[in-house]
């Protein structure tokens, strides 16, 4: 992702969370708000998500290693990369 911050601005705005306005489209964004049809944003429980993602790098850093190990015992026993 080029720009995490701009995706969360249009994703958000997407949900009705907030108007999201780039420097070329400020003004007409601005004349055209309409205040009352936003939606209150109400944060989610992010304490699972550390958990989930930490076993899932754990595992995929785990495999990735196995398998640069398998590569490089391979070339040190053949000599062929």
């Amino acid at each position: 992702m080029d720009n995490h911050q701009s995706k969360l601005a249009e994703e958000l705005a997407d949900r009705k969370h907030l108007f999201c306005a780039s420097p070329q489209t400020l003004l007409c964004t601005i004349n055209s708000m309409i205040l009352e049809s936003l939606i209150p944003y109400h944060p989610g429980d992010a304490r699972p998500v550390p958990g989930v993602s930490t076993y899932q790098m754990i595992d995929q850093a785990a495999e990735l290693s196995y398998t640069w190990v398998r590569y490089f015992a391979n070339v040190c026993f053949t000599g062929q990369w």
